[in-house]
């Protein structure tokens, strides 16, 4: 009977343990998901916060816009809205109309004062009111403080490179394109920017890119000169090739 009365007690001892821990695993698991949750919805909550803003990542929409001036009598100028300066982003960008004849021009930019540089140009997304962003870049440049002339034509109405490819997603008819009736703007009318358009560049670029220093660049032989000489880009006029004893055809002419 003793032993009877032992072993029973030991059975519902453990079947009261084991209640207990189950208890104890659903309170635990109750307050686990409570946890796990307000975890994710404080994940959500920073994850929106720290998430990069259109406004503040994207060189087309920074800040500070510097206005440049256009010229007035570049084959494209109805097509352009405003063009300026993003000092923050280290480019220069371009707003053209939703309605432009040319909304895909093909773009040329050069920085020159200390140092010479090339814009590398990429399109933007399109802003709230329909425009096409066209930034060209100098942050890969290996350029000092100082005051640069900025110089910038259109060679196509439309763009036929890597950004026509992102825009059409059509490898086959990227790679087909004929761009045999596609002919370069007027060389005489196809600077964009203004006959004094300068940009002052605020921060030196060469300790950000150490690897440019080892691939050389132009410098000027007055890099101290507050607001350097305008440097256009020249080009060969039309039939110098077939007559280049024509007195116009000796050098070449600046834009």
């Amino acid at each position: 009977m003793i032993n009877h009365l032992q072993t029973h007690g030991s059975l519902s001892m453990r079947k009261n343990f084991a209640k207990w821990c189950i208890t104890k695993v659903i309170i635990a698991y109750v307050i686990l998901s409570l946890i796990l949750g307000d975890l994710k919805v404080v994940g959500r909550i920073l994850q929106q916060v720290h998430k990069p803003s259109t406004s503040i990542a994207d060189p087309a929409h920074t800040s500070r816009r510097i206005p440049i001036p256009s010229n007035s009598n570049s084959t494209i100028v109805s097509d352009i809205k405003d063009i300026w300066h993003a000092p923050e982003k280290l480019a220069i960008c371009v707003s053209i109309k939703s309605d432009a004849r040319c909304p895909h021009p093909a773009l040329l930019g050069r920085l020159s004062g200390p140092a010479l540089a090339l814009l590398e140009w990429t399109e933007e997304e399109s802003e709230n009111n329909g425009t096409f962003i066209h930034c060209g870049s100098y942050k890969e440049q290996w350029l000092e403080v100082g005051t640069y002339f900025l110089d910038i034509i259109v060679l196509f109405c439309n763009d036929f490179g890597i950004d026509a490819l992102r825009r059409e997603q059509n490898e086959s008819a990227w790679l087909s394109y004929n761009f045999e009736k596609d002919c370069m703007e007027d060389p005489n009318f196809n600077r964009i920017t203004g006959a004094k358009s300068y940009v002052m560049i605020e921060k030196n670029l060469t300790h950000q890119t150490p690897h440019l220093a080892q691939m050389g660049r132009w410098v000027s032989n007055t890099p101290s000169q507050s607001e350097p000489e305008p440097l256009h880009t020249r080009y060969q006029p039309e039939d110098c090739r077939i007559n280049p004893q024509l007195e116009r055809c000796e050098v070449p002419i600046n834009e």
